[in-house]
């Protein structure tokens, strides 16, 4: 599964580096040269996260995933994220305990939940438990992701204010 993992990783890392003809440090470094805040969705679903990526096309960097186990790879080679967004069903792990690693691994990160489980008892403890900051519904209308976005982002730079850091590293053992 690790394997698996790390393939998806360095496939995506490659069409990056293939796409972008030797400008890759782009993609992570605004004009100022600060990291760019870039933000994970995660979710089984291909067409949901090809869906997200097409709505906030060029509103927010944004890096995809298709289970945990990509997520968390993607987190130690491409974080730190200053939002990571996972579906409640994903393989490997339920989201609420895979974004309660990711609070684990990078405090500053800021966590949401978008899905379309409706348990109200599994939300609440996804909430406690996980860290998250929002709870988003499935199908969850372009200007509610936005805000919820541009609230996580506010978020993520008040965390960072206030650990007294710009990036923290992420230390993962796959």
């Amino acid at each position: 599964m690790v394997c698996a993992a790390a393939a998806f990783v360095f496939q995506r890392w490659s069409r990056s580096c293939s796409r972008l003809s030797g400008r890759m440090f782009e993609i992570v470094r605004s004009e100022g040269g600060a990291v760019t805040e870039q933000i994970l969705f995660v979710d089984d679903e291909k067409s949901v996260l090809d869906g997200i990526e097409r709505l906030l096309y060029g509103e927010f960097n944004i890096n995809k995933a298709l289970d945990a186990n990509q997520g968390l790879a993607s987190i130690q080679l491409f974080g730190p994220y200053a939002i990571v967004v996972s579906d409640m069903r994903i393989p490997g792990i339920n989201g609420a305990r895979f974004l309660a690693r990711v609070h684990q691994l990078s405090p500053n990160t800021v966590t949401m939940l978008l899905t379309g489980y409706r348990d109200l008892d599994a939300a609440i403890v996804a909430l406690n438990e996980g860290h998250i900051f929002r709870y988003l519904k499935k199908p969850c209308k372009k200007e509610d992701l936005v805000t919820a976005l541009n609230l996580g982002l506010a978020q993520y730079r008040t965390n960072l204010a206030q650990s007294g850091s710009q990036s923290h590293g992420v230390a993962l053992h796959l």
